[in-house]
């Protein structure tokens, strides 16, 4: 499909998101090829935010081998760890609320330290994003208890 149509890679669907934006959300390790191609074929897509405020960056931390994207990301176009959004903050604040685990959270420091300081209007810091509706009833206890691990590694 590239080979037939390369400005494919550039086009934005109706939800603001490029192809890669998908593959982001998707891939496994059995397209892993296809999304590296993607990735690095291009790369200036890759801290573009769509219509809802999710990067390349906030759709990896919240699917299957995040930090495999994460590591690809950092290859490819390390300032997407930078993108920030009015709805998701930075990468890390998303990746707190979900309730990565150490090694994703590690990683993101990695790339960005002074993230851990950014203070986005709605959500705070990423330790708020983490300790927000921490101990809520109706929270998928798996969640709640990821969110907990997050939040005392932060």
């Amino acid at each position: 499909l590239v080979k037939a149509h390369p400005g494919a890679l550039r086009q934005k669907n109706a939800f603001g998101q490029f192809p890669i934006h998908l593959a982001m959300q998707t891939s496994d390790e059995s397209n892993f090829d296809g999304l590296t191609y993607l990735a690095k074929h291009n790369p200036e897509t890759l801290d573009v935010a769509d219509r809802r405020g999710m990067s390349c960056a906030h759709y990896a931390c919240s699917s299957k081998n995040t930090l495999k994207k994460l590591e690809l990301i950092a290859e490819v176009c390390p300032k997407a760890f930078r993108c920030q959004s009015e709805t998701c903050g930075l990468p890390i604040h998303y990746a707190s609320k979900q309730g990565c685990d150490e090694k994703v959270l590690k990683f993101l420091i990695d790339q960005y330290p002074e993230s851990l300081v950014v203070h986005h209007d709605d959500l705070g810091s990423p330790l708020h994003c983490a300790a927000k509706d921490r101990c809520r009833d109706d929270l998928d206890p798996p969640l709640r208890c990821a969110k907990f691990k997050c939040m005392r590694f932060l």
